[in-house]
């Protein structure tokens, strides 16, 4: 990996970072497991904002319905409410019964 930085000196001598690039040598794979990587580190770290509100001062809340079967659609669904957190979207999930999912 080599990392090139561009700066700008003004009349005083201060340097200023200006654009930086990173040059990986590897395989597409070892890019798209690195760049998984960095990824996955970057929103483990990331904070959840304060739910978000109109001028009103309503909260952007949105609400999902998923059947209770297959039990993927809450993983997902909890997946989704994480997530969208991290931009100040709230999410209320309800999980029903198949039976009642399917009526609604």
């Amino acid at each position: 990996m080599n990392r090139f930085e561009v700066y700008a000196l003004d009349a005083d001598n201060n340097k200023t970072l200006l654009d930086s690039m990173t040059v990986y040598q590897g395989t597409a794979e070892d890019f798209a497991q690195q760049d998984q990587a960095e990824l996955t580190e970057a929103n483990e770290q990331a904070i959840d904002l304060p739910i978000r509100k109109n001028k009103e001062g309503e909260e952007l809340i949105l609400r999902m319905i998923v059947p209770k079967t297959p039990a993927k659609y809450a993983d997902v669904a909890q997946f989704l409410k994480t997530e969208w957190r991290k931009s100040g979207i709230g999410l209320d999930i309800q999980v029903l019964e198949n039976e009642d999912f399917s009526k609604n």
